[in-house]
């Protein structure tokens, strides 16, 4: 029995002397910089900003394109606006035209930006955030017709 009581208090001992040593963590950081982008949109289009960080968000013009604080984009009417995203001491510019395509009525596809396909239906491809273009607007940019709309 005097064993186990040994044995328990050295371990304990041990237990003690090592929680006075701390090691140090080293806090992993995100690598932010400045950058500026430019970037054409439709109006009704919705684009997100996709920062490593929470940045705060601002329009130069709310008339023309909106953004959340989530950094969500949302082209209103056509014209030219500056976004601007800020973390810190660091800037994100993004320089937005917003176009107005008119075309006769029945010539509308629908897109996104993580596809290469135009769809008849905006509920097609569970696509994210679609917005309508015309066939020849979505053919200019180098989608292909959706086999499942386009049989």
């Amino acid at each position: 029995m005097n064993k186990k009581k040994k044995l328990l208090s050295l371990i304990l001992s041990m237990v003690m002397i090592l929680s006075l040593f701390t090691v140090p963590v080293q806090a992993t950081t995100k690598k932010v910089t400045n950058q500026t982008k430019s970037i054409t949109m439709v109006v009704n289009q919705k684009k997100a900003i996709k920062a490593p960080v929470k940045m705060t968000y601002k329009s130069s013009n709310p008339k023309i394109a909106t953004v959340s604080s989530k950094g969500v984009i949302t082209a209103k009417s056509k014209g030219s606006v500056v976004v601007t995203g800020k973390y810190k001491s660091v800037k994100w510019t993004y320089k937005i035209k917003v176009i107005a395509k008119k075309a006769p009525l029945g010539t509308y596809v629908w897109i996104c930006d993580t596809g290469k396909k135009y769809h008849l239906s905006k509920d097609c491809s569970k696509m994210n955030n679609p917005y309508r273009v015309t066939i020849s607007e979505a053919k200019a940019r180098g989608y292909d017709a959706c086999k499942k709309c386009y049989r």
